[in-house]
C-alpha cells in the first residue's frame, strides 16, 4: 500500500476553536433542554422520574448508556417504563441533542467569518494528498469547504442528493458519526444529503415518505450505526487510513470511551506507523498529561505534541 495522504483529523476542540458558540458535551442535554422548554415531555418525565432536577442533569453519555443497554437487552424498567416508552426518550435525547447543536451553530454564521480558522488551513493543503476525518455533527468545517470553492465528498452512498462534484474540485470529509445535513429514513433505508442546509425535522422520505431522521451515532459507549450506510463509511475510512503516511489531530481527546475509533486506528495503523502530531488546545504549562498519555500508548513508535490550540498551530 502506497502512504502518500495526510489525513486531519477533527475532534469536538476544533469546532469548539473556530467558533466559540460551539457546545461541548456537557452542554448538550442541559442546554438543550433549557432552549425548548415545551419539547421532549418523554425525556423530561424519564429525567423528573428518576431524580434529576433542572441544576442536577446526568451526562448525555450517561444517560445514552443507560437507556441503550435497556433497550439492546429488551429488558424494561419495572413496570415504569415499557421498552416502547424508553425507545420514545432515547428518541428526544437524540433529537435535543440535534436541534441544540443545530441552532447554536447555524450553518451560514460560519460563512460570515472574516477569518475562519478551518478555511485558513484548508487553503494551504493539497486536495490530492489530504483527507478530513471529524467526529462533529456540525456543518462549520463542510461550510469552510464549500467557501474555498471544493465540495464536501462525503464518501457515502446517498439515495437522493445533489450531483457528485466534477474531479478535482473535491475533498474527502468522512464524517463517523454523522452530520446535521444527512438524513435517513428507518423505514426503507433511503439515504439523502441536504447541502448547506440541516435536515428540518419534518423532512420526508423522497422514497416511502417517511419521517426522515437526522444519521448520527448519538454519544454513547455502544456507538451502534443507525444506518448500514454509515457502518459502510466506517470502512471507508479504515482504507484511507491505510493511504496515510501523516495524521494530525487537532482539538481530538482520544476519549476512553471511544473504543472504536482506536480500534480503527489500530488497524490502520499496525503495520506500519505514520507521523502523528496532535495539537492540543492547553498551553504548555497546562498540557493535559492524560491524554498524552493515551496517544504514547496507541502510537508508542512516537508522536509530536503542539501546545497553544489550533490558531497558534496554523501560525507554525
Amino acid at each position: 500500500m502506497k502512504r502518500h495522504k495526510t489525513l486531519y483529523f477533527f475532534g469536538a476542540g476544533a469546532s469548539a476553536a473556530e467558533e466559540p458558540s460551539a457546545p461541548t458535551s456537557a452542554d448538550l442535554l442541559r442546554g438543550g433542554l433549557s432552549r425548548h422548554v415545551d419539547l421532549y415531555p418523554t425525556l423530561r418525565h424519564f429525567l423528573l422520574g428518576w431524580g434529576f432536577t433542572d441544576g442536577q442533569l446526568p451526562t448525555v453519555e450517561e444517560l445514552l448508556s443507560i437507556l441503550d443497554s435497556c433497550l439492546s437487552k429488551g429488558e424494561p424498567i419495572a413496570q415504569a417504563w415499557s421498552l416502547s416508552e424508553l425507545a420514545r426518550c432515547r428518541e428526544e435525547l437524540v433529537a435535543c441533542i440535534y436541534d441544540f447543536i443545530g441552532d447554536t451553530l447555524d450553518v451560514r454564521t460560519n460563512g460570515s467569518k472574516e477569518y475562519s480558522l478551518y478555511r485558513t488551513l484548508l487553503s494551504r493543503v493539497d486536495p490530492e494528498s489530504t483527507s478530513l476525518i471529524s467526529l462533529n455533527y456540525d456543518l462549520l468545517l463542510d461550510h469552510s469547504l464549500l467557501q474555498l470553492g471544493f465540495q464536501p465528498d462525503y464518501a457515502l452512498d446517498f439515495l437522493d442528493g445533489p450531483i457528485s462534484p466534477p474531479p478535482g474540485r473535491s475533498l474527502k470529509l468522512f464524517k463517523l458519526h454523522g452530520s446535521l445535513n444527512w438524513g435517513y429514513c428507518p423505514s426503507c433505508f433511503s439515504t439523502i444529503l441536504t447541502g448547506e442546509r440541516r435536515l428540518r425535522p419534518d423532512e420526508p422520505c423522497p422514497t416511502c415518505e417517511g419521517r426522515m431522521r437526522v444519521l448520527i451515532i448519538p454519544p454513547t459507549p455502544l456507538k451502534i450505526p443507525p444506518s448500514p450506510f454509515l457502518s459502510a463509511l466506517w470502512k471507508k475510512a479504515e482504507w484511507e487510513l491505510a493511504q496515510t503516511r501523516e495524521i494530525v489531530f487537532i482539538g481530538y481527546s482520544l476519549s476512553e470511551s471511544d473504543a472504536n475509533i482506536r480500534y480503527l486506528l489500530f488497524r490502520g495503523f499496525f503495520a506500519c506507523a505514520p507521523k502523528v502530531t496532535v495539537v492540543l488546545m492547553q498551553p504548555p504549562s497546562e498540557a493535559d498529561s492524560p491524554v498524552m498519555g493515551r496517544y504514547e500508548r496507541l502510537f508508542p513508535r512516537g508522536v509530536e505534541f503542539f501546545c497553544g490550540g489550533f490558531e497558534n498551530y496554523l501560525q507554525r
